[in-house]
């Protein structure tokens, strides 16, 4: 089925299918980004349904189209490309650099992370993410483990110092609901922010940024 019909906000139908979990069926996403599609009263583009998934193409030349495995590829009018398969893995690439996000069983530690960083025994590593911006690449990690948020920020905070970081700032507020705590330390050309938020149930999510690797 091809039909052409008024089309407005490609890239927003886009990003937030995208924000939504792109393992979604495409006969699914395919359905709600065509209803928006078929609401729009503006400007006018290509809505090109098929068994194999969909696609959708904007007057300002943008794009987003989403196969039968789920895989996903959306430009925008500037012609900046991202990329998603159907576990959420997912790639974004404009004339400044790339930023590469990974989820579930294929995230890991990115390439070159500081050891001083290695996450409390047992975590659970949730998202990985690299990016490459005007030749300057940095890194972040989000994971979950069990254990005391407080115990894991001073193993950090010693680690870091071991390592020969200086800590720049750091902070660690106690509460009910399980407190926060964070830290900044740096050294040579690396930035680090350690960030951990605890839960009352004894559990701790962790998130890590280093630039200048």
């Amino acid at each position: 089925m091809r039909t052409k019909r008024a089309l407005a906000g490609i890239g927003v139908a886009g990003a937030l299918v995208l924000a939504g979990g792109c393992g979604k069926a495409a006969e699914k996403a395919a359905e709600k980004i065509t209803e928006k599609a078929l609401e729009s009263g503006e400007g006018v583009g290509n809505v090109d349904i098929s068994g194999d998934g969909f696609s959708i193409e904007g007057e300002d030349g943008s794009s987003y189209s989403v196969d039968a495995d789920g895989n996903m590829v959306m430009t925008d009018a500037d012609g900046n490309v991202s990329t998603a398969d159907a576990d959420g893995n997912m790639v974004i690439r404009g004339d400044d650099g790339e930023t590469t996000y990974s989820t579930g069983a294929d995230a890991e530690l990115p390439e070159g992370w500081p050891e001083a960083l290695a996450l409390p025994s047992g975590a659970e590593l949730l998202t990985s993410s690299v990016s490459t911006q005007d030749g300057q690449k940095s890194a972040s990690v989000i994971a979950e483990f069990d254990g005391d948020i407080e115990e894991a920020y001073e193993d950090y905070k010693a680690a870091l110092t071991d390592a020969g970081f200086e800590i720049v700032s750091d902070s660690l507020t106690k509460s009910s609901d399980g407190g926060f705590a964070q830290l900044s330390a740096e050294e040579g050309e690396l930035s680090i922010t350690v960030s951990l938020a605890g839960d009352p149930d004894g559990t701790g999510t962790i998130s890590i940024n280093v630039g200048g690797l």
